[in-house]
């Protein structure tokens, strides 16, 4: 498993052949997305560029109604 800061994990997503080879990581093994150090105000990263990539965890502050988790809530509401 693998835990990923917010910089670091957006740094590889953006960029195309990282990104391919992250998908491939995550197709064999566990990885997390949590919030940046900067994020002082408890806002929330968006899930849905890690999620794309495969990972299975993306840590959000669940104290802040942001578009970001009602976007969390909506994917697994179901």
């Amino acid at each position: 498993m693998s835990s990923l800061g917010e910089l670091k994990a957006t740094a590889i997503l953006l960029h195309p052949l990282a990104a391919k080879n992250l998908v491939k990581y995550n197709s064999e093994q566990m990885s997390r997305i949590y919030p940046g150090a900067m994020r002082q105000n408890s806002s929330n990263l968006s899930p849905t560029l890690a999620w794309n990539a495969g990972c299975q965890m993306v840590a959000l502050n669940y104290q802040t109604n942001d578009k970001p988790m009602f976007i969390n809530n909506a994917k697994f509401s179901d």
